[in-house]
């Protein structure tokens, strides 16, 4: 009798996991994706800090904020300089 038991509430699960699944939601975003900004990265978790401090010079304005961006890229995005 116990196995039954099991065995029909292991059917009705398994049932109700598979039609579950089934429904009409379509995701839809909430705002428009913005185009057209380059985004620049100035932080990489795995570089020390004396990396960029040696890769950008002593020049560089370390203190000012915003922080200036190190290098510029052409219109297209490439090429950074």
């Amino acid at each position: 009798m116990n196995k039954t038991i099991y065995r029909l509430m292991g059917i009705i699960t398994a049932l109700a996991l598979a039609l579950g699944g089934f429904s009409n939601v379509h995701a839809t975003p909430g705002q428009p994706a913005v185009s057209g900004k380059p985004v620049y990265a100035y932080y990489y978790l795995w570089w020390s800090t004396q990396h960029w401090k040696d890769k950008l010079g002593s020049a560089y304005p370390y203190s000012t904020s915003p922080l200036p961006l190190p290098a510029t890229t052409d219109a297209d995005g490439c090429n950074a300089v």
